[in-house]
């Protein structure tokens, strides 16, 4: 899997499939501290973000998967056996689409677009250092019992970054946690929309808080019990902060909203870094890109995918996102 973490896509003992960050990656193993924390408090505050769970890896699951290892300065570095976190994929590996790159045109069509003003509540509140991740995909919508329907459905990602990542702090900067695409938070965001979120984040009780503490492994925060504790408690005075800091976001917000900064050329280089499901081929050889962003965008574009090694080299798959959007975007109307 892409990202600074290394995550690995692993299939668990229960037939699932989840996307494993280990305690070895080189963020460090606060990086899951911060995962487990943060996708505990967006499932309290009833933002979509994937089902958690401790993935234990021993021995004989390493011996057979000598590929599952950590690159760190051109160097292989093991796993070691243990319990590690995981964040539950979407259905199988292949199963369906999911993008975690989405065309801005189709942000609108999104059923639980609003989640995304819950995430910036979260993330101000969290002080996440990264860009709001998400990832994308169809599916049955239910509410109350009643199905809604099949639509577009975002949930969210990759919270590695929250707290500082490793500096298990807080500091304060409008970009922190904003999307991308800004229109995801609608055409005139304003304090008001945030209403619902802020009113949820003030019913996570202090003693909720607390009980977080022991939840994470032991071995994960082996040496750092006291920092944890003390870093929950400052979270714990922090939520009333969070409508304040709101405001110089919302701000930026719209100044981005006017166009003053483009996300299409950047969109687009992000393509390019596509990676492919490992395989054995001879040397040389051109293989068929399995990716799932890849694979969907080539077939909307008409064309072949193909990669070289572990990276998509298809023409296609780096073109301006404008002639992806236009391309998903017919196909969709159709």
């Amino acid at each position: 899997m892409r990202g600074g973490a290394q995550a690995h896509l692993v299939e668990a003992s229960d037939g699932r499939c989840y996307v494993v960050k280990f305690a070895s990656n080189p963020q460090g193993r606060r990086v899951l501290v911060n995962e487990l924390i943060s996708a505990l408090l967006l499932q309290r505050l009833g933002i979509a973000t994937p089902e958690v769970a401790f993935v234990t890896v021993d021995d004989d699951f390493l011996a057979q998967n000598p590929e599952c290892w950590i690159g760190r300065e051109e160097q292989k570095i093991p796993i070691l056996p243990g319990v590690h976190f995981g964040s539950r994929y979407p259905g199988l590996a292949g199963e369906f689409p999911i993008y975690d790159l989405f065309p801005k045109p189709l942000l609108g069509r999104v059923y639980n677009r609003d989640h995304f003003l819950g995430a910036l509540v979260f993330d101000k509140w969290v002080s996440n250092a990264d860009a709001r991740q998400a990832v994308f995909y169809r599916a049955q919508v239910e509410v109350g019992g009643e199905s809604k329907g099949n639509h577009w459905v975002a949930v969210m990602i990759d919270n590695g970054h929250a707290f500082q990542r490793n500096d298990w702090g807080f500091r304060e900067s409008a970009p922190q946690g904003v999307y991308g695409y800004p229109t995801v938070y609608g055409e005139s965001v304003a304090l008001n929309d945030f209403k619902p979120w802020l009113d949820a984040l003030r019913r996570i009780s202090s003693d909720y808080l607390g009980r977080l503490y022991g939840m994470v492994p032991a071995e994960w925060i082996e040496g750092e019990e006291r920092e944890l504790q003390q870093l929950l408690q400052r979270l714990a005075t922090r939520r009333k902060l969070v409508r304040q800091l709101l405001v110089p976001t919302i701000e930026y917000i719209q100044e981005k909203s006017t166009g003053s900064v483009s996300q299409v050329d950047h969109a687009a280089r992000q393509l390019s870094h596509i990676d492919s499901a490992p395989a054995t081929y001879s040397r040389g050889e051109r293989r068929p890109c399995v990716s799932h962003r890849c694979r969907t965008h080539a077939r909307h574009l008409g064309v072949r995918p193909a990669t070289r090694g572990r990276r998509c080299v298809h023409v296609n798959c780096v073109r301006r996102l404008t002639r992806v959007e236009s391309a998903m975007t017919a196909t969709s109307r159709s």
